[in-house]
């Protein structure tokens, strides 16, 4: 059944609506011709560690990764040995991460959109093949070596497609607004608060609220109804 997908828009919605909420609102409009311009600027590789700390930063190297054909490598930790390991096991990857994490990065997000913005935008085109390899997560390694788990993008929309369906009756079909505390490179953290917004009726608060006054601040700046994950 995956396998039959042809093509899934990597950000589904139209161009007014929100995918970003909180203080550093984006519409899909604008995030989509952002991935386009990143998507350009990629160095050519075959995997790249997405080393983010913003989830905004981290949702747009993702899917401009996801359009140039990059495979994202999660590893299960960001602990420099830890992405070491993950990185020697992938010749030729590189490490992808923004301001918050210059010194650990080969090439930062926000670097290459100031680069670009002289450039004239590329036509933002979104479609992905189902069957193309989207990521490859990682285990703990508390038993011994971290094991992979490739996802295809069809598989991680057909994922998305049941989160959907048990959170159908929670807010009747209206659009919410999720904060999460999990980073958006842990599998809990991919599913709830980077898929679900781009795939369905959900703006993302782009912050990792952590101490409970952060969090009440976060879910402040979002409109309601509102997701805690």
């Amino acid at each position: 059944m995956i396998q039959a997908i042809q093509a899934n828009p990597v950000v589904v919605g139209g161009d007014e609506e929100l995918l970003f909420c909180g203080p550093a609102s984006l519409t899909r409009g604008a995030f989509r011709q952002r991935v386009a311009v990143l998507a350009a600027r990629l160095p050519e590789a075959r995997h790249v560690v997405n080393l983010c700390e913003g989830r905004d930063d981290f949702v747009l190297g993702f899917c401009a990764a996801l359009l140039r054909g990059q495979v994202t490598l999660l590893p299960p930790s960001r602990a420099p040995d830890v992405v070491d390991e993950v990185a020697m096991r992938h010749p030729g990857s590189y490490r992808l991460g923004d301001a918050a994490t210059a010194s650990t990065c080969d090439v930062r997000i926000d670097q290459l959109l100031a680069a670009a913005n002289a450039e004239a935008a590329p036509e933002p085109s979104t479609d992905i093949p189902g069957e193309r390899l989207a990521m490859i997560g990682f285990t703990s390694g508390s038993t011994g070596t971290p094991s992979a788990h490739a996802k295809t993008w069809g598989s991680l929309v057909h994922t998305n497609g049941a989160n959907l369906r048990a959170l159908a009756d929670l807010f009747a079909g209206a659009a919410a607004s999720i904060v999460a505390t999990v980073p958006p490179q842990h599998m809990f953290g991919m599913e709830m608060s980077v898929l679900l917004p781009l795939l369905g009726p959900f703006a993302v608060h782009p912050g990792r609220p952590f101490f409970p006054d952060d969090i009440a601040r976060a879910l402040g700046e979002c409109e309601a109804p509102r997701l805690l994950v």
